[in-house]
């Protein structure tokens, strides 16, 4: 099969996860492997503890953050079924969510409450923005001779 360019969108993860985003426990339980019991996993102890302790602000920060991070994962795994290759601007976008930085910038400010203008300030976004694309460089180039 020819490569081709993507610039569309696969259907969103969130099928995955089903309606799990909404209740106390979100996403925690894609990662649980079959078997376990979910009330003894680390993760889902990690969720019940967070959302005590953590303000609401970071809880929804951190759920958009880490569903973004899923639906890149499967956005790539979709290109790579499909043998599609993307353009470097394309990649690049889509790289700044499958690196997972972004949940990772959330988690370091957990117990901060901190406003959605903050939050979202270009400067801010541009900072993440050029740090993760530092992170992605250094990543890449590293693992280029294992992929």
């Amino acid at each position: 099969m020819p490569s081709e360019t993507r610039t569309n969108h696969v259907p969103k993860a969130s099928l995955l996860v089903g309606g799990l985003l909404k209740s106390k426990h979100p996403f925690w339980f894609i990662t649980i492997p079959r078997g376990t019991a979910t009330n003894s996993h680390p993760s889902f102890r990690y969720w019940l503890n967070a959302i005590k302790t953590t303000p609401a602000s970071f809880q929804r920060r951190f759920i958009d953050s880490f569903q973004r991070y899923v639906d890149s994962v499967v956005e790539q795994s979709s290109d790579r079924d499909h043998h599609c290759q993307r353009d470097i601007q394309s990649y690049l976008t889509l790289r700044r969510f499958t690196i997972g930085a972004e949940p990772s910038f959330v988690l370091n400010a957990m117990h901060m409450d901190l406003p959605d203008h903050v939050v979202s300030h270009a400067t801010l976004k541009r900072l993440e923005q050029l740090a993760t694309d530092m992170i992605i460089l250094g990543n890449d180039i590293v693992s280029y001779d294992r992929e």
